[in-house]
């Protein structure tokens, strides 16, 4: 697997622990998976492949995608940012690449309720504390 191409996927629901470093991931369980060419992958066929990896129902819930962000090296700081649109998810990918720093994510369950919406076409995101992510991931390591 070449590094350039993985992804460290921290998932699980709960809030981010905010320490000296500020965000700080370690309470979520994580895997490194290859991913060819994430500069060029759009946020919704990333969303669509959580999806089916963590065997989320897509009639109940989606997920958010936040990226990992080094702002500040002395001390480091972390900070979390929600890639809702394909041009942040690139932008990052090339942000990381630059400045030669993993990929790095968190990806949590958030639930659906199209019938809220004033636009039949969008769908109303929450957070969702009962959704169980089916799969354990550390087997596909």
């Amino acid at each position: 697997m070449s590094g350039i191409n993985q992804i460290r996927i921290y998932y699980g629901q709960g809030e981010v622990v905010n320490g000296p470093s500020r965000a700080d991931l370690g309470p979520f369980p994580h895997i490194t998976v290859d991913f060819p060419h994430p500069e060029s992958a759009s946020i919704r066929d990333l969303k669509d492949w959580f999806m089916a990896m963590f065997q989320l129902d897509a009639n109940l819930c989606s997920v958010t995608v936040h990226c990992l962000y080094i702002t500040g090296i002395n001390p480091v700081v972390y900070e979390l940012r929600v890639a809702d649109r394909t041009y942040k998810w690139r932008k990052w990918v090339e942000w990381c690449r630059r400045c030669n720093v993993p990929l790095t994510i968190l990806v949590q369950p958030c639930a659906t309720y199209p019938w809220r919406n004033k636009h039949p076409h969008q769908k109303h995101y929450t957070t969702l504390d009962h959704v169980v992510l089916r799969r354990s991931l550390h087997s596909m390591e």
